[in-house]
């Protein structure tokens, strides 16, 4: 018995999609470093054909998200027909209606001429590219990546902005994008003065910005980001790391007004210490996997709250319409876990990347999806 389909809009909400699990490098700090993952145990790409699809359902039903983030556990460059599934979204009539702005997360060691001129673009939806590079020297980039790769990719940071500049382009502004950690902390002011000096190459005034980039934010940037852990103590020992950076760089607490969460707050979101609190994920970030299968967390890569398949049933049907799904949320909304293995005991809700929920939220939610 399926609900019917009553689209909710939630400030802060995000639909990640993995375009591919493949990854042409193996970062210390990713998921990707562990050759056993089982989200490896089989790579692949999304299809063309269900990326033009998922996008028709949620057009038809007229669902709403702050943004789509191309990316999850796998390097979105690597998929083969890249450039053109990325002019079919930013081009297709209307994608502004449903996504506020398409985001790409990249360690853009493939951005080569070929892709950067395929992307750039007049196209009304504002796109952002998060290019991650974690270090202002070789060596470091070396430790943190796996291969020596940081000039080659500074050089294609340059050439994007080199090819919009010259062609007077909008899109996509550009996010250099820095993961703190005790391994690059010493680095965090010599990279934002080399990326300054860079972009200033093309009469760009790139904001810096730590804890995340406000959807307010249209220019271009240099972001420092937390590092997500494995577990709650690596968590606060990091957390502290990028505290006492952040507060260095003079760079600010992180924005209520987005609902983010500072560092110390109560961790957990099923912790089963007196602070369990609904977690945003079953309400504002949709995870869609490589093979289509659907999740609540980007941090689920095993699918333990497997909602479906998008490449099976519309989008807009298990999101909007499961019933399992929307027993979750009632728990949920409670702080109650106990169906929930993988939530139990989530740090997350504590780190400095969580994006929280109101009830007054979950109450709109609640009366969007009754009608």
């Amino acid at each position: 018995m399926k609900l019917a389909v009553r689209p909710f809009h939630l400030p802060g909400s995000y639909l990640v999609l993995e375009l591919t699990n493949r990854c042409n490098l193996r970062c210390r700090h990713c998921a990707r470093s562990s050759v056993q993952h089982a989200h490896y145990a089989r790579v692949g790409d999304f299809p063309r054909a269900g990326v033009e699809s998922l996008l028709e359902d949620l057009e038809r039903v007229r669902a709403r998200f702050d943004n789509l983030i191309l990316f999850w556990l796998g390097e979105p460059l690597c998929h083969p027909e890249f450039v053109p599934i990325y002019d079919a979204i930013v081009s297709m009539p209307g994608i502004e209606e449903v996504f506020q702005q398409v985001e790409v997360h990249t360690n853009g060691t493939l951005l080569d001429r070929t892709i950067a001129a395929g992307i750039i673009n007049r196209f009304p939806v504002p796109q952002r590219w998060h290019i991650s590079l974690d270090a202002a020297t070789a060596g470091t980039y070396q430790r943190t990546k796996g291969v020596d790769a940081l000039a080659r990719v500074e050089a294609n940071v340059e050439r994007l902005l080199r090819f919009r500049q010259k062609g007077g382009f909008p899109w996509p502004r550009v996010v250099v994008q820095c993961i703190i950690s005790d391994r690059n902390e010493r680095e965090a002011e010599a990279f934002l003065a080399h990326w300054q000096a860079r972009f200033r190459r093309y009469a760009v005034e790139p904001k810096p910005l730590a804890y995340h980039v406000p959807a307010t934010h249209s220019g271009d940037a240099v972001f420092f980001r937390a590092l997500d852990c494995p577990t709650a103590e690596e968590q606060r020992r990091q957390d502290a790391v990028y505290a006492r950076v952040v507060d260095r760089l003079g760079l600010g607490a992180p924005g209520r007004d987005d609902r983010e969460v500072a560092g110390d707050a109560p961790c957990g979101a099923g912790a089963g210490d007196g602070s369990s609190r609904p977690c945003s994920g079953f309400w504002k970030s949709p995870v869609i996997g490589w093979d289509g299968r659907l999740t609540t967390c980007t941090r689920d890569s095993l699918f333990h709250n497997l909602v479906g398949n998008v490449l099976e049933t519309p989008l807009s049907a298990l999101w909007f319409g499961d019933t399992r799904l929307s027993g979750w949320r009632r728990e949920v909304s409670r702080g109650d876990y106990r169906s929930l293995a993988l939530c139990r005991n989530c740090f997350i809700p504590g780190s400095h990347n969580y994006t929280g929920i109101t009830g007054d939220e979950i109450a709109a939610a609640e009366a969007a999806s009754h009608g």
